[in-house]
């Protein structure tokens, strides 16, 4: 039987109530279903109706990648393997294929999306764009998992850590790509996305590192020192903050010198989750720009995206629609990319030979001083539509339509 729609006219706590009822009926469902009126819905079904008259037929399943069968799991991999083969919609330098358009216009908008208000909504919804596309294009019946435990397996994981040796950073690496050169241990040489020099169907990220334009293997280096701030003492922290904006701060964090080299060494250094999730895995991942470049990204940000939806459920009245902090980081306010002024940088005014075509948000009307709110859009070139935050607030609700499990 499918389950009951959400009214998208009700109250948070109803929305709440009504939810429950739908995760005990939909236990029945097999968690790779084909899940087709939702994949309708979601995919341009009642197109012409406006976001907030449409409703989700039923709600897909996130949830931790070790409760899934090892069948879920090589059909995950699969899919994302899949997205390589994709045709690609960007135009930026160096991109063959889906997954490279992900990791690229992650790369060109990351000056605008992170240490700023719209970080997380940001975030939300690009992993939400992955997760369509593994199932409109790749034929995956799954959700995206998020991911808390050990997930280095050969077999049934995302392979090793890198190779010592195997992998040196290109001479032309510069400070603008906040490179941490000693995360950038070797190539993973193991698994599904293991490279091999013999084999062109090997997996190779185009993208990287950095906003460097450079076809390389997947390049590993954990680091088990930042498993201390992946903690559950470190969660709580975030739960306990009253605003969205004291959240958010707690959540991704706000201090940069992370991602210089000579702080790895610091014993009196305090990451955030974010910056952990990031760090502990390394090379690729551990890049502000080319981190989606490894497969890990989109379950790391899933469960940061988890960890504010559950602080969001903790008090719905007021959290769903909970939004703040600047609209531009201080690297960008300060330092504009490249020497440009803010204004041209945010306007789209740039050269012809500057290779972003566009920016993460919709900057049509604000300033160096102006907050975030619900109705700014977040762009996402290529792969999706301008969208406001106050749509993907309650992940419940359509264009989200999923739930953590």
């Amino acid at each position: 039987m499918t389950p009951p729609l959400l009214p998208s006219l009700a109250g948070p706590l109803i929305r709440l109530l009504l939810l429950s009822v739908i995760i005990s009926r939909s236990t029945c469902r097999h968690a790779l279903d084909s899940d087709a009126d939702l994949d309708a819905e979601l995919n341009g079904k009642n197109a012409s109706q406006d976001i907030s008259s449409r409703q989700c037929s039923h709600l897909l399943k996130r949830q931790e990648w070790r409760t899934l069968s090892d069948e879920h799991k090589s059909e995950y991999i699969r899919a994302v393997k899949c997205t390589r083969k994709l045709p690609k919609l960007s135009s930026y330098a160096g991109v063959q294929s889906r997954f490279d358009d992900f990791q690229a216009v992650h790369i060109h908008t990351a000056d605008s999306i992170h240490y700023t208000g719209h970080f997380l909504p940001w975030h939300r919804r690009f992993v939400t764009l992955f997760e369509q596309t593994l199932r409109r294009d790749c034929d995956y019946r799954g959700a995206i998992p998020i991911r808390t435990s050990p997930v280095f397996d050969p077999v049934t994981g995302f392979g090793g850590d890198g190779v010592k040796g195997t992998y040196t950073l290109p001479d032309n690496v510069t400070e603008e790509s906040q490179i941490i050169r000693s995360t950038f241990v070797g190539c993973v040489m193991d698994g599904p996305f293991g490279y091999n020099a013999s084999d062109p169907e090997s997996f190779v990220v185009h993208g990287g590192p950095g906003k460097l334009v450079t076809t390389h293997c997947l390049v590993r280096g954990i680091n088990d020192g930042f498993k201390q701030f992946l903690s559950a003492d470190v969660v709580q922290n975030a739960l306990r903050q009253q605003t969205y904006e004291e959240f958010r701060l707690a959540l991704e964090g706000n201090d940069q010198h992370h991602r210089r080299e000579e702080s790895m060494d610091d014993s009196d250094l305090e990451l955030s989750e974010h910056a952990s999730g990031h760090l502990v895995v390394g090379g690729e991942l551990g890049n502000l720009y080319s981190s989606p470049g490894e497969p890990l990204f989109f379950l790391h940000h899933a469960n940061l995206d988890r960890i504010w939806w559950n602080w969001q459920i903790m008090d719905p009245d007021q959290r769903l629609a909970d939004m703040s902090g600047n609209v531009l980081s201080d690297d960008v306010e300060d330092a504009p990319e490249d020497g440009l002024e803010w204004e041209d940088w945010i306007s789209g005014q740039l050269p012809e030979d500057h290779d972003d075509q566009y920016n993460g948000i919709d900057f049509g009307g604000l300033n160096a001083s102006s907050t975030v709110t619900l109705d700014l859009g977040l762009r996402f070139g290529p792969l999706g539509e301008t969208i406001h935050i106050r749509d993907i607030m309650d992940i419940t609700q359509f264009p989200s339509c999923y739930i953590y499990i």
